[in-house]
């Protein structure tokens, strides 16, 4: 997904600030994070346990122990049941009225294009539809997006269920006639190579190695490929984040390979040569870090498993006429398992470092879906205080004191700096309006202007000074307050934030007066409409409170 081309924030300087000094220097700070966990607990036979108190677990954070400061169990209605060792009165979850409110939940199925088998394609979609019809509630937000070389929202985020299911019905029917291009098959252009084998026979001169050739032009065209869509993930990961409650990816790929191209080479091996230049690793830990920064889960699946148990993609499938000749079954099976091995490995490794579960082929992921399902409304939620270090990730360990119990949780979280956090709001805001504006910050919008064929809009942001915290500094009062805004409306588009800090001062002798004012910014909308709303947050730097209004574009509120 490109970044919003249509559409561009210019900000311009502040209206009343006097002057723009250094930050004051506030004293020594000391942030303190707050860890949230979402927490699964099953037995050796898979079965959830429930009815755990906090004493029950072991949180380690980069192998120290650390006290856990918030509890609660998440559990569908009805009494616990207690599996395996019995559950004394004390550990019981408490009565109804006093449970864990339900949070909204948000999560996005993310389906690549994808060629399956009817009755494949009947059961993989028609447990995603189930999925959905069994977890969404009100007031929960799910989006469901597909990608074909780029980005494309088939339904935004809604908690219309009727919707959702209707939406997963056409991609079901879509992957039943889709076609994946075929020219760049393995066989044809070993075909080429045995064509050039002949062509240079008798010559005393080796023909040239193009299989190999075009097999890594086209991995290093797979690799470009493969970055983008991390590029799209990521930005539905972040999207997800300001949000409260459960969060969940899940994310039904037929490409996100531990090596690029791997498919496009004889054995479906990357040759030693190239495994470096072809490893995903360094992108692939970045979904990892987006995920566990956002507190997302994501459940990774590869919808078409191996070629002989399920359907097949056409880069690697042989001509029909050779299907059934034996001579080419043992080579064609080592092929499937390296291709599905391939993909296999690093599905799990991101569903595993998020907390999540993997499943390759439609029998598999119709046994997982369930799980999700399951996931979502019976697990627990651990929180920690971390002081952060040099390091951004910090790794995470969860166990129960009984060993006995298997612990699946995200496996690191990374830090974001409150700058970072603001800007996720604001980017979260054009979607979702549950705003907050604790600093009662006003905007509105002018009269659109056309120019050189694009619509410009000015945007003037007014903030409250009473409502921002200042601290002595000599003869005056300072305080900063940094500006964020963003152009979007649908997911996949949204423009870069931008984000200016303003510094100012106060004489102490004027600071009665100069509360009952007000600092200015404006800003410049240019747009060709592919954004439909614009979002303006603005973050006190000294206390941290912050506000965020949104406007539509075009509709000048006021």
């Amino acid at each position: 997904m490109r970044v919003l081309p249509a559409v561009s924030l210019l900000l311009a300087a502040p209206l009343l600030a006097q002057q723009q000094p250094a930050l004051p220097i506030l004293g020594e700070t000391i942030e303190v994070s707050i860890v949230s966990l979402d927490v699964i607990v099953t037995d050796r036979q898979g079965n959830r346990v429930r009815g755990l108190k906090p004493s029950d677990f072991e949180v380690r954070e980069n192998g120290k122990l650390q006290t856990i400061t918030n509890f609660a169990e998440y559990t569908v209605d009805g009494p616990p049941v207690s599996v395996g060792a019995p559950v004394s009165s004390a550990a019981r979850p408490p009565a109804e009225d006093s449970r864990p409110p339900q949070n909204p939940r948000t999560m996005v199925l993310f389906v690549e294009r994808v060629q399956l088998l009817p009755p494949d394609a009947d059961r993989l979609f028609a447990s995603m539809e189930e999925t959905v019809r069994s977890v969404v509630r009100p007031g929960d937000a799910v989006a469901i997006v597909t990608w074909d070389r780029a980005m494309k929202v088939v339904r935004d985020f809604t908690d219309d269920v009727e919707a959702l299911s209707s939406t997963i019905r056409e991609l079901r029917e879509v992957s039943k006639r889709v076609m994946l291009p075929d020219a760049e098959s393995i066989q044809r252009r070993q075909e080429e190579q045995d064509r050039l084998a002949v062509l240079y026979a008798g010559s005393g001169v080796g023909p040239p190695d193009q299989m190999l050739t075009d097999s890594i032009m086209l991995a290093r065209r797979a690799l470009s490929r493969m970055r983008f869509k991390v590029h799209s993930l990521k930005s539905l990961i972040n999207l997800m984040a300001p949000a409260q409650g459960k969060k969940v990816l899940l994310m039904a790929t037929r490409r996100f390979s531990e090596f690029a191209g791997a498919e496009f080479f004889p054995g479906g091996q990357v040759p030693q040569d190239h495994r470096i230049e072809l490893s995903t690793s360094e992108i692939r830990k970045s979904v990892q870090d987006a995920a566990n920064a956002a507190g997302v889960t994501v459940y990774a699946v590869y919808p078409p498993g191996l070629r002989t148990g399920s359907a097949f993609s056409a880069e690697f499938a042989p001509d029909i006429s050779t299907m059934n000749n034996p001579d080419r079954d043992l080579e064609s099976n080592a092929f499937d398992y390296n291709v599905l091995a391939n993909e296999a490995v690093a599905l799990d490794e991101i569903a595993r470092a998020t907390g999540g579960l993997s499943a390759w082929g439609a029998g598999s992921i119709t046994v997982l879906m369930p799980k999700v399902i399951e996931d979502m409304s019976t697990y627990y939620s651990l929180a920690f205080r971390a002081s952060p270090g040099k390091k951004k990730e910090h790794r995470i360990t969860v166990r129960t004191i009984d060993r006995q119990y298997q612990v699946r949780s995200r496996s690191a979280y990374v830090e974001k700096s409150e700058s970072d956090r603001m800007a996720d709001r604001v980017v979260a805001a054009l979607f979702r309006p549950e705003l907050q504006n604790t600093l009662a910050v006003h905007a509105e919008l002018g009269e659109p202007a056309v120019k050189r064929g694009r619509v410009s809009i000015k945007l003037k942001v007014r903030i409250p000074i009473g409502n921002l915290t200042v601290l002595p500094d000599g003869r005056h009062h300072a305080g900063a307050f940094t500006v964020f805004a963003a152009a979007g409306g649908r997911v996949g588009v949204v423009s870069d934030v931008i984000r200016k800090t303003q510094a100012f001062q106060i004489p102490s002798s004027d600071l009665g007066r100069a509360r009952a004012s007000h600092y200015s910014y404006e800003l410049t909308v240019m747009t060709d409409g592919a954004a439909e709303h614009v979002s303006v947050g603005v973050l006190d730097e000294v206390s941290k409170q912050y506000g965020i209004v949104r406007l539509p574009l075009g509709h000048p509120e006021r």
